[in-house]
């Protein structure tokens, strides 16, 4: 009996499920930071990808209009990254951004610094 690694089990299943495409197009969330920049990242993180669109929770008005007039440039930096032309669009919304990688990472330590 030979063992298999769980990363090519859920390659496979993937390959089978025609699920790849879904997962490139998730690791934007990865290369996001890198792509707008740390400071706008803290702004503005993706929250949802649908039908070739992705969806950005965005701060406040003025940060949203920054990344308006930035937005073809992002999503061509985006699918260079993902190796294809799967985001059509970038949608933004007023939402707050949630805590930033940074920030959780912050809390991270000074929470093990508290014990």
């Amino acid at each position: 009996m030979t063992l298999t690694s769980i990363g090519s089990i859920l390659k496979k299943i993937a390959s089978e499920r025609n699920w790849e495409e879904r997962f490139r197009v998730y690791s934007a969330w990865d290369c996001w930071d890198e792509v707008v920049g740390s400071v706008a990242a803290r702004q503005a993180q993706p929250k949802s990808f649908k039908q070739g669109c992705l969806w950005v929770g965005v701060s406040d008005p003025m940060w949203m209009h920054h990344l308006q007039m930035s937005k073809e440039i992002i999503r061509d930096n985006l699918n260079a990254r993902l190796g294809s032309l799967l985001i059509k669009d970038i949608r933004f919304t007023l939402s707050p951004p949630g805590p930033h990688k940074d920030a959780a990472s912050q809390e991270n330590s000074a929470g093990s610094d508290r014990r």
